[in-house]
């Protein structure tokens, strides 16, 4: 991976956190018919990225999110 590769898949991920953030705020399973498969997709989007993260701290706001999520 190049560094130029390395720094767009680290803001893309920046960006993912930020919307589970602001998602985690107005969404719950429970809200609409549907939203489970919404959650089950975030998870697993959730589960890819965070097998792609290096640096620890990313990991333990991703470990946070998903507290949340689950």
């Amino acid at each position: 991976m190049t560094i130029t590769e390395n720094q767009d898949l680290r803001q893309e991920m920046a960006n993912c956190i930020e919307l589970f953030e602001e998602a985690i705020k107005y969404v719950r399973e429970d809200d609409f018919k549907g939203a489970g498969v919404l959650w089950d997709n975030g998870r697993k989007l959730a589960f890819e990225l965070k097998s792609k993260i290096t640096t620890q701290e990313s990991k333990q706001r991703f470990d946070e999110i998903q507290k949340v999520i689950n």
